[in-house]
């Protein structure tokens, strides 16, 4: 008899665990949606608004590192350590925690924010 699993293989075998279907499948990918570039983003026009209503060039630079950063960890965890976590819970945090530092050590924190 020839048995369907879930993936749609079909093979002749008269039992066979989940476990096979699942080990046959791909490697996952984590799949970018808009969410994880729009508040990322969001924060990198805020820093662009502030520096040109105060005429620097710090807080823009700071959220692009910041997401620089984030997302290096993000591909490095899903390249070597095979999670495919979404990549706003690396970028997100390293930009707005970046640009919170920088602003609290210039004290600017309560204009910024």
């Amino acid at each position: 008899f020839f048995f369907q699993a879930e993936d749609g293989i079909r093979d002749f075998c008269l039992s066979r665990g989940l476990g096979d279907v699942y080990k046959r499948q791909g490697k996952q990918c984590a799949s970018y949606g808009i969410g994880d570039f729009i508040s990322v983003g969001l924060l990198i026009c805020l820093g662009y608004r502030y520096d040109r209503f105060t005429k620097s060039f710090v807080y823009y630079l700071v959220s692009i590192v910041g997401f620089i950063i984030g997302l290096s960890v993000h591909l490095f965890m899903q390249s070597y350590i095979h999670s495919t976590v979404s990549m706003i819970l690396f970028a997100l945090p390293c930009s707005a925690g970046l640009t919170f530092f920088v602003s609290y050590r210039r004290n600017q924190l309560k204009e910024l924010w």
